[in-house]
């Protein structure tokens, strides 16, 4: 997200239905980041199509390994918080901008350019 192009995707709401990849067997899906909700198991009906179609492709006896598929967005936040302060131990020196900046070049921030304060995209 720190790269303009991007930030400059908009972003919308799907009414898309989510499937539960653990009643796909095709995919297997591991629980080590497993929810209540169940929410670490759900794809956009869409996306599982392409993943099924591309499971087609494989060899014979390769297939692909779901570690988290929806991630809620207070979660997200928590691993973005998690990772910019890891940022913020090692790199002192660096402004809440550039740890921003930094941080969402490896964990996507929680909103979208248009709701994010000012300078912060750039």
């Amino acid at each position: 997200m720190s790269d303009p192009r991007i930030a400059a995707i908009a972003l919308g709401n799907s009414d898309e239905p989510l499937v539960d990849l653990r009643n796909v067997p095709e995919v297997v899906v591991d629980g080590r980041l497993a929810d209540a909700a169940g929410a670490y198991a759900q794809l956009r009906e869409g996306v599982v199509s392409r993943l099924l179609d591309a499971h087609r492709l494989l060899p014979r006896g390769l297939g692909f390994l779901v570690t988290e598929a929806y991630r809620p967005l207070d979660r997200q936040q928590a691993i973005f918080d998690e990772y910019r302060d890891e940022l913020r131990r090692r790199r002192a020196e660096w402004d809440d901008q550039r740890l921003f900046v930094e941080a969402s070049k490896f964990v996507s921030p929680v909103g979208s350019p248009r709701t994010a304060p000012v300078g912060r995209w750039t």
